[in-house]
């Protein structure tokens, strides 16, 4: 693990991950503007699912011509997905009271990644500040979701606690980390990107 303020293409340039001859695949793209738009120039080809019909509207609108879109819940619509990923991008909707952050697409994700892919999950080490901000509260089930996804007694988690988890999850899916690396991004949120490989 290596923390610092590095943004997450300088260090995806840094590790030699080569985007341009990656499938990548955004699960919930919102309308674009949250990175997938970055990662789309950037990729051989890239599939961004949207659940809200506003944000998917703008979505078409911004994606440039190697990609496809779907409207849809992507937390049923994964399992019904065949494809399989290079690289997968991992930006939540940490507003939604239904699928807390992303988690219910675990461990299904690890089923559609390429022997060798990447993980690039944004992540929220506290979620009160950042709910607070946006003026929604951290509920039980909330609560509850974040300390069975993370193995912890609390909702708030620290960088390691992150890892040990998220480690976890990959080998009971027969993956290994090979490496990880975080990139801070706002004040609240921050990039953890991983390697994995098949074991």
């Amino acid at each position: 693990m290596r923390r610092d303020d590095t943004d997450v293409f300088k260090i995806i340039e840094q590790k030699g991950i080569d985007l341009s001859k990656m499938d990548i695949f955004s699960p919930f793209a919102k309308e674009g503007e949250h990175r997938t738009i970055d990662y789309a120039k950037k990729a051989r080809h890239l599939t961004a699912w949207e659940i809200d019909r506003n944000y998917y509207e703008k979505l078409i609108q911004n994606l440039p011509s190697n990609t496809d879109s779907k409207l849809c819940d992507s937390c049923e619509e994964i399992y019904r997905e065949s494809r399989k990923y290079d690289f997968v991008v991992m930006d939540p909707n940490f507003g939604s009271t239904t699928y807390v952050e992303g988690f219910f697409l675990f461990p299904r994700i690890y089923e559609i990644l390429k022997p060798h892919a990447y993980i690039m999950t944004v992540i929220l080490l506290d979620p009160y500040p950042y709910s607070q901000d946006r003026g929604y509260g951290v509920n039980q089930s909330r609560r509850l979701v974040r300390r069975l996804f993370y193995g912890t007694r609390s909702e708030i988690v620290t960088e390691q606690e992150v890892e040990i988890a998220y480690r976890r999850h990959a080998r009971g899916s027969g993956f290994e980390l090979i490496w990880d690396a975080w990139s801070w991004s706002f004040s609240h949120t921050c990039f953890y990107l991983q390697e994995l490989k098949k074991q």
